[in-house]
Parts: C-alpha cells; structure tokens; sequence
C-alpha cells in the first residue's frame, strides 16, 4: 500500500495528465504491483520532459483559449411586505 501523500500526488498528477490529454497508462485504483507502478513511473518521466505538459500545468493561456465566465445571481428578488415594529 502506497503512503497516502504519495497516492494524493499521483491523483492530483493523473487528473492533470488527464485534461493534457495524456493519461497514465494504468488505474491507480487497480494498482496492485511494482510493474505498474514502474510503468506509471515512466509516464511520470515522459510528462515531466514535455515543455506543454509544464505549460500546461503552469496555467499559461495559450493565443487561442477563451474563457467564458456566466455570472448569476441569487434568483429573482421578491419583497416582502413584514412588520418589524408590529412585532415587538
């Protein structure tokens, strides 16, 4: 069994591989031996030679990224007619 700081990493690093198009090569939840573990190894190896997995991973947009952002808010306003001073 792996330590949990280690499987965190492999994780966070699994998901980013992913969404750079370039997944592990094995499930890290069906991570049973030191064979796959030496092949993710290896693949941790080639991303960390490639330039755009770094890119990437430093968040840098690239001349054609758009980012869109929708702005919502809380629903629709209703007033209330309420009595504070009947109240007390």
């Amino acid at each position: 069994m792996l330590d949990p700081q280690v499987q965190q990493f492999l994780l966070m690093i699994d998901r980013a591989a992913e969404d750079y198009g370039s997944p592990l090569p094995v499930d890290l939840e069906a991570l049973k031996s030191d064979a796959e573990l030496t092949t993710i190894t290896a693949a941790l190896l080639e991303l960390a030679a490639d330039e755009g997995f770094a890119e990437f991973l430093a968040g840098e947009p690239g001349e054609n990224d758009q980012v869109e952002i929708e702005i919502s808010g809380p629903g629709p306003v209703v007033e209330e007619d309420y009595d504070f001073a009947g109240r007390m």
